[in-house]
């Protein structure tokens, strides 16, 4: 009895202590779990080998990777510096960020150069991959300024693969609070890398100009600023699931898109959505072509409703500059697109457009700035718009077009407006109304200019020209403000106004 009895407690004593034993009933004692070491807040990516401690990697796969499976983050900022000796091509595969990594609002994983240094990720990730592709990932922030708070481009990140269904950064559904600023993004041309930036589904698809094949769920509070972008379909995509599951306060700010195929930022099933102060230029595919659009990128003279358009509510699209957009072999071309909207208010404010390309045939047409039927409320303020040079389609083209049959609720003040298109067959308009009636509608404080008929009324391809402000004005009560002047900016691409 007295040797049974010690023998037991000599068991529990070593299950204690960590280790498992079996004792002769045959009933087995696991080993306790050991809690995961803190990784260190400071980290060098690119060292010749792996640092004992969490402290240094050879590349960024290996680092996420420890963190994933044994280290936890401590609370506050841990950052992941690009060294010296980082290699642009160290990564053997897509870099993937799940939940697993445990970022939170109190514990952050910054990725960047380190001081003084300028790197880039270089590699061929074929189709549904990207460089870097995080799914369910939150509180994360890839920062290519190679200072503290700074606004230098000193990380390039490059996907080389001709997938269509490529991508370069991609964040997947469930991604929320994450940050991609100060990188240079470049995929491989506007006829394959989908996206410079995608937020959306797991699952990067093909884009469907009518609809969101690669719609997510959940990506919200999401920061896209200060990146540069070149060689893909499109600049920026953010897609949310369905008119009942938007994304929600995702922001694209300052931003430079220098080349892209059908949309340099393409947004879809969003609320609370920013897109202010991006440059966009060099958007041209044969096909409908836009510099920002809101729900959809197929433009005809029809109206746009909530079957083939994914509503883009509470948005605010703010000081951006688009030019040359565009729609190749009689397509349609716009500056800037807000589809169909089935409540809330839109807030188009002080934008400038210039170089929107004029080739639509029946029913394609091309608008500075077009807005397609709403049932929610649509302000555009403080805006410019400059279509000039040749057009070689036939049908109309309008500095400024509202596309909806119906009355709309549509602020329209203090903008200039301005077509100065020739050739083709097509009539330059400065302004254009797919509606007869006028409920709702509330101008005043305009320029509206055009080398032809000023306004065209009851339909984009076929309504009631207007002829001078008089007539739209009788037709529209457009405000006894509004005024048809030149408005002598000082360059076909600087819409200032020449005071001198």
């Amino acid at each position: 009895m007295k040797i049974r009895l010690l023998l037991f407690f000599f068991l529990s004593a070593v299950t204690l202590s960590g280790y498992s034993a079996e004792i002769n009933h045959g009933v087995k004692i696991g080993k306790a779990l050991k809690p995961r070491a803190n990784m260190s807040t400071t980290v060098t990516i690119g060292a010749s080998t792996t640092v004992v401690g969490g402290s240094a990697y050879p590349n960024l796969t290996q680092a996420i990777a420890d963190l994933a499976s044994a280290y936890t983050l401590t609370s506050g900022t841990t950052t992941f510096y690009l060294a010296a000796g980082y290699p642009a091509t160290a990564e053997p595969a897509s870099i993937s960020l799940t939940s697993a990594i445990g970022t939170s609002s109190s514990k952050l994983l910054v990725i960047k150069p380190a001081a003084g240094v300028t790197t880039s990720i270089t590699g061929s990730r074929g189709a549904g991959l990207a460089i870097i592709k995080m799914v369910g990932v939150t509180y994360v922030t890839i920062d290519g300024s190679n200072t503290v708070g700074g606004t230098s481009t000193n990380l390039t990140i490059s996907n080389t693969s001709s997938s269509a269904t490529s991508g370069v950064v991609w964040l997947g559904a469930g991604c929320a609070n994450n940050t991609i600023k100060n990188c240079i993004l470049t995929g491989s041309g506007t006829s394959s890398t989908l996206a410079g930036i995608g937020n959306g589904s797991t699952t990067l698809a093909a884009h469907d100009k009518t609809g969101a094949a690669a719609a997510g769920n959940s990506n919200n509070s999401n920061t896209f600023q200060n990146n540069t972008i070149s060689g893909c379909q499109v600049g920026i995509y953010s897609a949310g699931n369905s008119t009942a599951s938007k994304n929600s306060g995702n922001t694209i700010t300052g931003n430079t898109i220098t080349s892209a195929a059908f949309a340099g930022i393409y947004a879809y099933w969003e609320s609370g959505l920013t897109v202010s102060n991006n440059s966009v230029t060099g958007v041209a595919v044969s096909g409908d072509a836009a510099g920002i659009a809101l729900g959809c990128v197929a433009l005809t003279t029809g109206t746009v409703s909530a079957s083939n358009g994914g509503d883009v509510i509470g948005s605010t699209v703010n000081g951006n500059r688009i030019g040359t957009v565009v729609g190749t072999g009689g397509f349609s071309s716009a500056g800037i697109y807000i589809s169909y909207t089935a409540t809330g208010t839109n807030n188009v404010v002080n934008n400038s457009v210039y170089g929107v390309g004029a080739t639509g045939t029946t029913p394609d047409f091309s608008a500075g700035i077009f807005v397609s039927g709403s049932v929610g409320t649509n302000n555009v303020y403080y805006n410019s718009v400059y279509m000039n040079g040749t057009a070689t389609g036939s049908m109309p083209t309008f500095a400024f077009a509202v596309g909806a049959s119906n009355a709309q609720t549509l602020n329209l003040k203090d903008n200039v407006f301005q077509n100065s298109l020739t050739g083709g067959t097509s009539t330059p308009y400065a302004i254009g109304a797919g509606m007869s009636s006028f409920t709702g509608y509330t101008a005043d404080y305009n320029d509206l200019y055009s080398a032809g008929n000023l306004g065209m009324t009851g339909g984009l391809a076929s309504g009631t020209a207007k002829a001078a402000i008089s007539n739209w004005t009788t037709t529209t009560a457009e405000g006894s403000h509004s005024i048809s002047a030149d408005p002598q900016f000082i360059s076909t691409a600087n819409l200032q106004l020449n005071v001198g």
